[in-house]
């Protein structure tokens, strides 16, 4: 019982580091908004969405075939 309590706290603690540290987009989205101004930010945030949710996609889409072709790999008990 008290590994769940460790593993949980420490699952958490490395969660709060990683939302709060900003990422390689974040950190391109302030270099060009600082130097090309906000429509280049603008722009690169739309490409930056659209490729996030491209990659949502195609992992949602892969992880599908994954479980219906291996519905081993899905069962707990």
């Amino acid at each position: 019982m008290i590994f769940e309590v460790v593993d949980s706290v420490g699952l958490a603690v490395a969660t709060l580091i990683f939302v709060f540290s900003p990422g390689a987009g974040v950190l391109a989205l302030l270099a060009v908004g600082l130097r090309q101004g906000w429509q280049a930010a603008i722009t690169l945030a739309t490409g930056l969405i659209v490729a996030d949710m491209f990659y949502l996609l195609l992992a949602s889409f892969g992880l599908g075939l994954v479980g219906n072709y291996l519905p081993s790999i899905l069962q707990t008990a």
